[in-house]
């Protein structure tokens, strides 16, 4: 009876171990950069003409339908990363860095495909121009984040911004914005 056992388990071994060969492997994403950050998105409406100088054919520049961006077409998104490390942990390119983004949302007209396309914008680390996308421009920016709260309850908070290119060029920002906290009891 032992025997008869072994054989079905030295079977089932050999079965498990074939599908191991036949298996293909999961394969992740490669890490190539984390980061800690903030983000302020600022939407607006642009004149269309100008804008669609700035996408290539056969994308065509959109206005989002709905929502809270209704009927914008540009957006300037200001990030500041406080901590940008390499896949090993090892801060990159000093460790921080600040950036202004200019985007479009915009549909191929041959495929449907609605996407949002980085159309430029600034990085202050000259080290990095001309960016991920190709198509950014050194610049010196500023960036001042004040926040302040007690215990659980809400907060106010204030971000200025400040960007300068090397020509006569600049975007500055100021918002303050009020923060309510909530807080989960079971």
């Amino acid at each position: 009876m032992l025997y008869r056992y072994f054989r079905v388990w030295f079977l089932t071994g050999i079965i498990f171990a074939g599908n191991l060969f036949l298996t293909q492997p999961v394969l992740a994403e490669t890490l190539v950069e984390s980061n800690a950050e903030t983000r302020i998105v600022v939407a607006m409406r642009a004149g269309q003409a100008e804008l669609q100088k700035q996408v290539p054919a056969p994308w065509q520049v959109i206005s989002i339908p709905g929502g809270p961006f209704k009927d914008a077409n540009f957006f300037m998104v200001f990030i500041d990363s406080f901590l940008v490390q390499d896949a090993q942990g090892k801060p990159e390119k000093g460790g921080t860095s600040r950036r202004v983004v200019f985007a479009v949302p915009a549909k191929n007209a041959q495929t449907g495909e609605i996407s949002t396309m980085v159309t430029g914008g600034f990085i202050a680390n000259p080290e990095s121009v001309p960016g991920p996308y190709k198509n950014f421009g050194h610049a010196a920016i500023q960036s001042l984040h004040t926040q302040k709260g007690e215990n659980s309850g809400a907060g106010t908070g204030e971000d200025s911004w400040e960007v300068r290119d090397n020509g006569e060029g600049a975007i500055e920002l100021r918002i303050r914005r009020t923060q309510a906290f909530s807080v989960y009891t079971a």
